[in-house]
């Protein structure tokens, strides 16, 4: 099988699972294109603080092709079920991509914070 194909076929597989698990949105710029991404929220399990604060881990899991500059620190407009006219949020871990171009990374929502349930 030559590489173009392979890509090609690559790019055609992480397309559909992006439209199957797709609940969120990520933007670089407010007037920019939407990216799908793969949202989760959850409380931090190991805190030793739990019981008194614990704050919400927002993590986002997307293909990367063609997003751009996309790296820890930088600003995405993410926008879900719990935020669904967006949310400013910061990049708070390294964004690297795995070796089909998929990342896994976490997310700080920058004030005004709309209210997220659990």
């Amino acid at each position: 099988m030559n590489l173009p194909l392979l890509s090609d076929r690559s790019a055609r597989i992480n397309d559909a699972v992006m439209r199957h698990h797709a609940n969120a949105t990520v933007q670089l710029a407010a007037d920019g294109p939407a990216w799908a991404a793969a949202y989760d929220v959850a409380l931090p399990e190991a805190s030793p603080f739990a019981d008194a604060a614990t704050v919400p881990q927002h993590t986002v899991s997307m293909w990367l092709q063609g997003i751009g500059d996309l790296a820890e620190g930088g600003e995405i407009i993410l926008t879900t079920g719990h935020w669904p006219i967006g949310q400013r949020c910061r990049v708070s871990t390294p964004v690297v991509p795995d070796s089909s171009g998929w990342a896994v990374f976490a997310v700080v929502p920058l004030p005004p914070v709309q209210p997220v349930e659990l």
